[in-house]
């Protein structure tokens, strides 16, 4: 379970383990819709999303930010 100490929820809109797909569907997204943020974020394969307490989206944190 994640701590809610300053965490962000976000919209989770593409899955994939193929780096380069994943590279082209955000810029095809930042095309469309020039005014949202996209970003490429990790999560661990294997895991059953549903069982978040935020699904169907993501919770990020500062540290997510300081890798880009």
């Amino acid at each position: 379970m994640v701590s809610n100490d300053k965490i962000g929820v976000v919209s989770l809109v593409y899955a994939t383990t193929d780096r380069k797909m994943a590279k082209e569907k955000i810029y095809d997204l930042l095309k469309k819709d020039t005014d949202s943020y996209y970003m490429v974020y990790s999560v661990p394969l294997d895991m059953d999303l549903t069982r978040l307490d935020h699904y169907p989206s993501i919770a990020i944190t500062k540290e997510d930010f300081s890798m880009l």
